[in-house]
């Protein structure tokens, strides 16, 4: 097994190329966060842009019919002259005239405003996905980054306990992100059963209606159809409801959820060959039933919300953990590499040799840019 110190040294002219292409692309999250709200603003206004230039077409043809009608109506004229209102008739046929005018300029001026904009939308798409192109390239640097010091520095490393401290903080950090997303994954899954439940429910409350008045009006056969399908539909929902209950997750609101009382009602109706069995009473227990799911369902879509948000704190603490983490693992290697840069002429070290000249060469790279 090789030794730490020596593995340091085998990696410390990759460590350095990494870090130096980290560094040259570390702004690309941050650009690219800026460029997705410029695109963003860029079509909301082409959206904007677009039903105005709709509007101002609708306006300038029914302006350009009313100038047409005062233009082109010789009888229309006619009959305006010979009342003695030639001048009006003159003065609405100027005005509309000056309308449609108008009308044509602003829809010119909006049609090269929105010509000006899909430009714009166009070079600031083109410049989002370079942004994106290099947001991965900086993803991908990171990986092997995480790779290179998971290989030398993975496990317990004695000689540097201050690596060991961070890497178990960036691990607990990690299994907690990781229970926090699976929770998550576990609350949206319940959240879309109990949707389905909730809308099979109002289905079974439609159902019931249409029983009810078929009940009222004596149609047997319609009322014990719709009775059926009432029934079919609340033992779809306790199936449902079931699966919610076996996630396991907290819910009081959803335990006070009971359709046995709705399905014996129900057999009761449906046994019963004489009608004598008034539905009234299985209505209202179905109404309470979906109301239940419905305050249910509220309840869980207010836990999701909880569970996103803590996701997204331990993301955040996750990539603190990890960034520690990496900060300590560079000290490292700059520590172990001073050390032998200060040993290096009695050591005679190739490794060291070739690290010197490494960072000569970036000094040379350096100096010769300034």
């Amino acid at each position: 097994m090789l030794d730490i110190r020596a593995e340091i040294r085998d990696a410390s002219h990759k460590n350095t190329e990494l870090l130096r292409l980290l560094a040259e692309t570390g702004h690309a999250s941050s650009t690219l966060t800026q460029q997705q709200k410029i695109v963003s603003d860029l079509e909301n206004k082409i959206a904007r842009s677009d039903k105005k230039l709709h509007d101002l077409d609708q306006e300038r043809l029914a302006n350009l019919q009313t100038h047409k009608k005062y233009r082109d109506s010789h009888f229309r004229k006619f009959l305006i002259t010979a009342s003695g209102k030639k001048e009006w008739f003159a003065g609405m046929a100027d005005k509309e005239e000056q309308d449609y005018f108008e009308t044509l300029q602003q829809a010119q001026q909006a049609q090269e405003h929105n010509s000006s904009l899909k430009s714009q939308l166009t070079q600031a798409q083109n410049t989002l996905a370079s942004v994106q192109s290099l947001v991965q390239r900086h993803r991908g640097v990171q990986r092997q980054l995480d790779e290179l010091y998971d290989d030398i520095f993975s496990g317990p490393t004695p000689e540097f306990p201050e690596e060991d401290e961070k890497e178990q903080e960036s691990n607990n950090a990690l299994a907690a992100y990781f229970t926090t997303k699976a929770k998550l994954e576990a609350h949206s899954k319940a959240v879309e059963l109990q949707e389905q439940a909730a809308q099979t429910m109002m289905v079974t409350l439609q159902h019931m209606d249409k029983a009810l008045i078929a009940h009222r009006t004596s149609s047997t056969f319609m009322e014990r159809r719709a009775l059926h399908q009432a029934k079919d539909d609340i033992q779809q929902t306790k199936r449902t409801i079931d699966q919610v209950s076996r996630l396991g997750l907290d819910n009081g609101v959803l335990s006070r959820f009971n359709a046995e009382p709705l399905v014996r009602q129900l057999n009761s109706a449906l046994g019963d060959v004489w009608g004598r069995v008034d539905i009234k009473h299985s209505c209202e227990e179905a109404a309470r039933c979906a109301s239940i799911l419905d305050d249910a369902l509220s309840y869980a879509r207010v836990k999701r919300a909880s569970v996103e948000r803590e996701l997204k704190e331990r993301e955040l603490e996750m990539e603190e953990a990890r960034k520690g983490l990496q900060k300590v693992r560079e000290g490292i290697f700059e520590r172990v590499m001073n050390e032998d840069m200060m040993r290096g002429p009695l050591t005679g070290d190739t490794n060291l040799i070739a690290y010197r000249q490494v960072v000569d060469a970036e000094i040379k790279v350096t100096t010769e840019a300034i």
